[in-house]
């Protein structure tokens, strides 16, 4: 397991008090979009994934790293702006979710997870993991 999965589980396995897809590298989140059922995925390889529940079909998917933006009503609604670079114009997707907390929590530990692919010596310089209690 490589630095990236193991901060994943470090972050995120103590969050989870519920029955949730996980795997070392993607989570899925149950949701709305466009008013009909989906999984809000994040895969560490692939990026954001949103997949219709009933047929597994996908509806789209986006790279992390065209994430431009990112918002939320603190309640169920998720929105993201994607664009290539920072003169394109965005493309904004609003998802409603169920655990809407968690799945900010842990797109925000996924994002931190590539980061620490680029640049390992970013988490080490950083309090973003406590050192342990003797």
């Amino acid at each position: 397991m490589n630095l990236a999965h193991g901060l994943l589980h470090q972050l995120i396995s103590p969050l989870l008090s519920f029955p949730l897809s996980i795997s070392p590298k993607a989570m899925q989140f149950p949701g709305r979009w466009k008013q009909k059922d989906i999984d809000f995925c994040l895969d560490l390889t692939q990026g954001f994934i949103v997949r219709d529940r009933d047929t597994m079909v996908v509806k789209w998917k986006k790279p992390f790293s065209q994430l431009r933006c990112s918002s939320d009503d603190n309640h169920s609604w998720l929105r993201l702006e994607f664009g290539k670079s920072r003169a394109q114009h965005t493309e904004t997707q609003e998802i409603e979710l169920e655990e809407l907390h968690l799945a900010v929590v842990a797109m925000e530990c996924f994002m931190l997870a590539k980061l620490s692919n680029l640049d390992p010596g970013y988490i080490t310089q950083t309090d973003f993991i406590p050192e342990p209690s003797p």
